[in-house]
């Protein structure tokens, strides 16, 4: 399951370029196969861009805790790329 929750996307991105492919294959020709192809690679390319997390606003464990003890009410969000 580990390998399934890590590369998600991944396995996401390969089935929708083969069904891409294999719908542009069959029902296109020529040069316009490639069309649907390039689209997915775009959109699969511009998900992984849009998902992915920016770098941490604290640098490290102490300036967690130093974050929590400060007196005021704090947010804690865990999130992780994988």
């Amino acid at each position: 399951m580990q390998l399934l929750n890590q590369h998600s996307y991944v396995l996401l991105a390969v089935v929708a370029l083969a069904i891409a492919a294999s719908l542009s294959l069959r029902f296109l020709h020529g040069p316009a196969r490639a069309v649907p192809i390039a689209i997915a690679v775009l959109l699969l390319a511009t998900g992984i861009l849009v998902l992915r997390k920016g770098p941490s606003t604290l640098d490290s464990a102490e300036a967690v805790e130093a974050a929590i003890g400060a007196g005021k009410p704090v947010l804690l969000v865990f999130y992780s790329d994988f």
